[in-house]
């Protein structure tokens, strides 16, 4: 029995020893791809602020979780009662307890101690002004930094979104600018941010391979707004109301008419019968029982997003519509209708609608219409446009245009002067936008040239059929069965020979040709003859051009490159994707969906910057020291409990045999 106790007692001590020393020692620092070796221990990590996010659950708990890196991985910490942290890419020292959940490691760390940093080890930021040109030349001079440069954002955020993207730009509208650099949000921004605003963005520039492109890595809080620059809002189009989702949390204009129910619900009623959005109007315009604004036609101004009582978006009016804007966006029916209200008042609009000409780059006279063709429109204004492009604005290109309402003496009529032009359907691929193009018009035989007149005049793209013959005098397109012909310039990229006849300089077969018509002046009769420009037959049928569907990437003998079951010209024309069969009409989409894939990455305790791994790489090395000092101490416990057990053993047997002898005696 006295045995027993011993051992017990050994062990108590023992047990009670290495606790005493787990609770006075210092964590030892280790690095984090060795982290695996100390699940349940405690430990310290040394590496830089990646990014962090306060509160990641919304839910009021006292916790941020941090992202630090060192030179072999990436984890993340979550610091409860915690306290205020340096700049992103300082250097910090956590200490926690390792822990594991399904297969994700992580360190848990409590109270304001366990996270500490040195003076030396707070980085400041270089300021890059709005240079966003001088990042973009040499951005591996400013890899790791912390930087803070001005620019303008793409979309609106939500200070409830604990991660996020956006495009800063150098301009307020897409069309106007030329540098786009990605930001990713970690963290709430405390406040609405709307889409086009001026903000100051301080961050670390690294390069994501994830995208092949460099980006900047900011925290919410260092976001900061420019609040002498006024936004520009959007419209919510009636006719078009699927488009309304790429609105969400954005402050928005709506035109229709002011109503309430019976049960006490506001709603925005429409132009057609079934059109309604409700509305949440400000405590100021319920006053005087809503007399200013119940049964107004108005543009109504409001936050479009949904509210937690509904279960659908509207427009809220009230507080939870954020900043308001200067910039009103209207339709073109109401510019048209009260002309006098518009010209000269010195006041910038908004209008969508459809480009009804073809814009050349040298031209700066066009129009836009409320219908993407003629017998789908209702009203037209004419624009001007300012500034250089380099590209043809197609006939049918849905827009979105800003600039004031002019009387110009010239045309005798109202003119739209334009200050920027954005066009609004076009996908992306890696950050970068490829604009819908509008398919061509059909060219008819019958029609002749004093038809063609006006699809020359703006230089439109067409397809006519015919077959190709190339002569002395040229290359003609002509009719089947007619003398009739069509002069051509071919696509030099394009290798004619593949619908010559062998051995001829015509086609026996008819094709599709596509390219952009124009007048030519025949110097030696000085007449005026029609020609196509650039012209490529169009081999698969969907009116893309040669030249097209190789800048598109796209199949030229296959007219569904991507099989998804419509055409790669319907889907360029509509601003989808052809090379894949799940695309999206607008660039918001993609940039929504993307901050879905955000969110759910916080989810599941992760994020886009450091993609841990389910499981961390495991080290090959062995510690053969820590084996044979366990080993060897091990061995000296067990030669002593053995020596101890051996006496004992020996005095039972001495006594025993004094015992017998005294018996014996």
């Amino acid at each position: 029995m006295s045995k027993l106790w011993s051992m017990f007692f050994f062990c108590v001590l023992l047990v009670a020893t290495m606790n005493w020393y787990a609770v006075v020692r210092e964590p030892d620092v280790v690095e984090i791809e060795e982290l695996h070796e100390h699940v349940n221990s405690v430990v310290k990590v040394r590496g830089k602020i990646v990014s962090w996010i306060e509160d990641p659950w919304n839910s009021g708990d006292q916790r941020m979780d941090i992202i630090i890196q060192d030179d072999t991985g990436v984890v993340e910490v979550r610091w409860m009662k915690h306290q205020p942290l340096p700049p992103v890419g300082s250097t910090i020292e956590a200490a926690g307890d390792v822990m594991e959940f399904s297969g994700y490691m992580y360190i848990m760390s409590t109270g304001s101690g366990s996270v500490t940093w040195k003076a030396e080890d707070v980085i400041e930021s270089t300021n890059v002004g709005s240079y966003l040109t001088t990042l973009s030349m040499n951005p591996e001079n400013y890899s790791g930094q912390l930087i803070t440069i001005s620019g303008h954002i793409s979309k609106t955020i939500n200070p409830d979104s604990r991660t996020g993207t956006f495009d800063l730009r150098d301009h307020p509208e897409y069309s106007g600018s030329n540098y786009f650099l990605k930001v990713i949000v970690f963290g709430s921004t405390d406040a609405w941010i709307e889409s086009s605003s001026k903000v100051n963005v301080t961050g670390t520039i690294v390069y994501s391979e994830r995208d092949l492109r460099w980006v900047l890595y900011a925290q919410g809080t260092e976001i900061e707004v420019d609040n002498s620059y006024q936004s520009v809002i959007g419209t919510l189009d009636w006719n078009d109301p699927s488009s309304w989702q790429y609105e969400v949390y954005s402050i928005v204009s709506v035109y229709g008419k002011m109503t309430v129910n019976s049960d006490g619900e506001w709603w925005i009623l429409g132009p057609n019968e079934d059109d309604k959005i409700c509305a949440s109007p400000s405590s100021f315009q319920l006053e005087n029982n809503a007399s200013s604004i119940l049964n107004k036609t108005d543009s109504w101004i409001g936050r479009f997003m949904w509210p937690e009582d509904k279960s659908y978006n509207c427009l809220m009016m009230g507080v939870d519509a954020g900043s308001v804007t200067l910039i009103t966006s209207k339709t073109l029916t109401e510019i048209v209708n009260n002309p006098h209200l518009w010209i000269g008042n010195n006041e910038t609009i908004t209008v969508e609608g459809w480009l009804t000409t073809t814009i050349s780059p040298t031209y700066d006279e066009g129009s836009i219409g409320d219908g993407p063709t003629w017998n789908t429109r209702n009203t037209e204004l004419n624009i001007h446009l300012s500034g250089s492009r380099e590209k043809f604005l197609e006939e049918g290109l849905r827009v979105r245009v800003k600039g004031k309402v002019v009387w110009d003496v010239s045309s005798t009529s109202m003119v739209l002067e334009v200050d920027t032009l954005e066009p609004l359907d076009f996908w992306t691929v890696n950050g970068i936008p490829t604009y819908a193009i509008p398919l061509p018009s059909e060219l008819s035989w019958f029609d002749g040239p004093t038809s063609w007149f006006w699809d020359a005049l703006g230089g439109s793209r067409v397809y006519i059929s015919g077959y190709l013959n190339i002569t002395e005098d040229g290359a003609f397109i002509e009719q089947p069965g007619s003398n009739k012909k069509l002069c051509v310039a071919l696509d030099p990229n394009y290798d004619v020979s593949e619908i010559l006849d062998e051995g001829e300089n015509r086609s026996s077969n008819t094709y599709t040709f596509i390219g952009r018509l124009y007048q030519k002046n025949t110097a030696e009769s000085g007449s005026i003859q029609m020609c196509l420009d650039s012209t490529s037959p169009d081999i698969d049928g969907d009116l893309l051009s040669f030249e097209d569907e190789l800048t598109l990437g796209t199949n030229s003998s296959m007219s569904d490159t991507d099989g998804d079951g419509i055409d790669d010209g319907q889907e360029v024309s509509e601003g989808t994707n052809p090379l894949s069969d799940s695309t999206f009409t607008n660039i918001i989409s993609e940039i929504s969906n993307s901050d879905i894939q955000q969110e759910n990455i916080t989810n599941d305790n992760t994020s886009e910057i450091n993609n841990v791994p389910s499981e961390l790489n495991t080290s090959e090395e062995i510690d053969y020291f820590t084996i044979i000092m366990w080993t060897v101490l091990f061995a000296i416990l067990s030669l002593g409990f053995l020596v101890y057990v051996r006496l004992n053993n020996n005095k039972d047997t001495n006594y025993i045999e004094t015992n017998k002898v005294l018996e014996e005696e």
